[in-house]
């Protein structure tokens, strides 16, 4: 019906093409280079996490204990080596980093006072 004639310089139809490359994408090539997805089932989510309950006297049993450790390294009473501890976020190495530097600073930051009797 119309005049201009269809050259892609291949010797099939374009319709043809298209049945062949359909015809194919039933064959082996059937995900087109893709790999397999396979869910993995055992794999954890990013938001799920392991952890272990701590009955409420064994954590004070572990506030004591790091409290006492702060007291014997520092030099501080009980109260308020647990004072900075938990200004600190139970993080001895860093409450000990820090108040090593510069001790007023630390106990100035915690609200923390020594009796200088």
């Amino acid at each position: 019906m119309s005049d201009i004639e269809y050259d892609s310089g291949m010797d099939i139809s374009p319709q043809e093409s298209a049945d062949q490359f359909f015809d194919n994408a039933d064959g082996d090539d059937e995900n087109f280079g893709f790999a397999d997805v396979t869910p993995d089932k055992n794999k954890k989510k990013a938001y799920e996490v392991d952890f272990t309950v701590i009955e409420p006297r064994e954590i004070v049993t572990r506030q004591e204990k790091e409290s006492s450790q702060i007291q014997g390294v520092l030099g501080l009473p009980t109260p308020a080596a647990a004072i900075l501890l938990r200004q600190y976020k139970w993080k001895q190495d860093k409450l000990i980093d820090k108040y090593m530097e510069d001790p007023e600073v630390v106990l100035s930051k915690a609200g923390v006072t020594l009796d200088q009797g």
